[in-house]
């Protein structure tokens, strides 16, 4: 496991600790592939938590592997193939709530569910709970190249808006934000941002700003 020792300033290593036992309503999954995130880098710097406030706390925040145990309550069987939150993806093994685990589709490599899951639920939060985007509205996305831009540019598009603009410090990048959806991609950087967002939803603006910098 990767083990932060304090989060007041931690020193991050691979180390043995006991293996996670699975308790009700818990399903214990043996990991195959782990991400790593803006927050685990927050960890290594000492300004975030996500673990226990003293003591070593393995970090990671999300994670893709099979199942081992799970309550037959909870719809998964020894053998699925899952995607999931968790406070501590960096593991051999770890243990979830049961309602955490989501099916990993056919198509998808460990390595893809394990990458996916924190940008695709903070661009669905960021879109429908925060910015309740509607059929037809417009959408910006900034820090499009992000990973929670990129997911949040391919859910706005399943979520009905009407054109997704990706906001980006540099158009190197234009041709994959326009393949994941994007309509129109501009340069927050540049002094024509705002003529540009205007262009680009003919003289309308956005309904919706996501992610940050907006």
């Amino acid at each position: 496991m990767v083990v932060a020792d304090s989060p007041s300033g931690p020193t991050i290593e691979r180390r043995d600790i006991d293996a996670p036992v699975r308790g009700a309503g818990q399903v214990l999954i043996d990991v195959r592939a782990a991400s790593v995130n803006r927050a685990d880098l927050a960890v290594r710097a000492g300004t975030h938590v996500t673990g226990p406030t003293t003591g070593p706390t393995v970090v990671g925040l999300d994670c893709a592997g099979v199942v081992l145990e799970a309550d037959a309550e909870s719809g998964l069987a020894p053998g699925d193939r899952v995607m999931t939150m968790v406070g501590g993806g960096l593991a051999e093994r770890v243990v979830v709530d049961a309602r955490l685990p989501i099916r990993l589709p056919d198509a998808w490599s460990f390595e893809t569910g394990a990458a996916a899951v924190t940008g695709l639920m903070t661009g669905h939060n960021a879109l429908r709970t925060a910015g309740r985007l509607a059929p037809g509205e417009s959408v910006l996305v900034n820090a499009a190249r992000s990973g929670v831009g990129q997911a949040a540019i391919q859910i706005a598009r399943e979520l009905g808006a009407g054109r997704v603009l990706a906001g980006v410090r540099t158009l190197r990048d234009e041709a994959l934000l326009r393949e994941l959806g994007a309509d129109a991609v501009v340069e927050t950087g540049s002094g024509g941002f705002a003529d540009a967002v205007r262009t680009a939803t003919d003289g309308h603006g956005v309904g919706r700003c996501v992610t940050r910098g907006c």
